[in-house]
């Protein structure tokens, strides 16, 4: 039943990316990339590799907030886990991996007309890098604000079960942001992991969750 769950959780952003890509691209097309401009309002992505949720999450900022962020940041870390990881080798093809994935959201965002660029990482705990990663940003761009992807699931499996099943790191990084004084805007991503055909969708004017200073 698990694999199953995760399986069809897949099959559904990569469904999502599928559909997102052609807009993004008919989007980018007439678009002419911003300057560097460390003052000026930046939104900064907390992504997990290049995916569905990362691509929406992206598509939603210039749509929620038409106009308001010149530069745009995307932060990831990569988990190094001693059990899986058994040398230096594959320590440098996750950071390769991740490297690549960042430079894919980089040439999007550009061509969207934001200065884009990338923070990364590796580490056992994901969320305390996380952290560094954040106030590393904070500290370049003073007016920043973070923005995470988080997936919403319908009520079949709603509750204990996607709890169990789904790291829930955007969550656990709003109430520490919020200690600093920097806001987290949670954007949710519904999806429907059953056999009828329903995939992920963003809500037009949805947010989870929202901080203020």
């Amino acid at each position: 039943m698990v694999r199953r769950h995760y399986r069809l959780v897949t099959k559904a952003v990569e469904q999502l990316e599928a559909n997102l890509l052609p807009d993004m691209f008919a989007a980018a097309a007439v678009k002419k990339p911003a300057k560097r401009d460390p003052n000026a309002p930046t939104a900064v992505l907390l992504v997990n590799g290049f995916n569905g949720l990362g691509l929406a999450t992206l598509m939603k900022i210039p749509r929620l907030f038409k106009g308001q962020f010149h530069n745009v940041i995307f932060v990831s870390v990569g988990e190094v886990d001693a059990s899986l990881l058994k040398g230096q080798e594959e320590v440098n093809q996750l950071e390769q991996q991740i490297a690549d994935d960042m430079l894919e959201y980089c040439q999007l965002a550009t061509d969207l007309g934001f200065h884009a660029e990338v923070r990364t990482g590796l580490g056992a705990d994901v969320v305390m890098e996380l952290r560094r990663l954040c106030l590393e940003v904070a500290s370049l761009f003073p007016h920043a604000v973070f923005f995470a992807g988080q997936l919403v699931f319908n009520e079949e499996v709603d509750g204990f079960f996607s709890r169990f099943l789904h790291n829930h790191t955007a969550l656990d990084l709003l109430r520490w942001l919020q200690l600093q004084g920097l806001s987290l805007v949670i954007l949710p991503v519904r999806v429907a992991p059953a056999s009828s055909q329903k995939t992920l969708r963003l809500p037009a004017d949805e947010i989870l969750s929202s901080s203020a200073n």
